[in-house]
């Protein structure tokens, strides 16, 4: 193999490397569950959420038991933590660039989520 074939080579894979370490990093905070969703409900929905969007392979998504660690290490509580102030706080204590937030709820007899991407 010549040098010039080795060095596209190299850069390559070089590259393949550093583009999926540059993924958005991410975190997911506990949703909220109001009118009638129990915290239960709104635990499992986050797990649903957090599975698909970490199947995109779009973002880096922190784990929870991390995010968890992070936040008791910084006495930070993030217990239903919906608003945006909040979300930007924690983002900032864990070193994010993109927070999601959301809140389960329902209505009538349907149940919606409702999820928002912070910044």
């Amino acid at each position: 193999m010549n040098r010039i074939s080795q060095f596209l080579t190299a850069a390559l894979l070089y590259s393949s490397f550093f583009a999926q370490t540059r993924l958005p990093q991410v975190a997911i905070l506990n949703f909220a569950g109001k009118s009638g969703v129990s915290a239960g409900e709104a635990s499992g929905e986050n797990d649903l959420f957090r599975s698909e969007l970490g199947a995109t392979r779009r973002y880096n998504i922190l784990e929870r038991a991390k995010m968890d660690t992070i936040l008791k290490e910084q006495a930070f509580q993030q217990t239903c933590c919906t608003e945006s102030e909040c979300a930007v706080k924690i983002g900032q204590i864990l070193n994010m660039q993109y927070m999601f937030v959301g809140t389960l709820m329902k209505l009538g007899s349907y149940i919606y989520l409702l999820v928002s991407m912070i910044r």
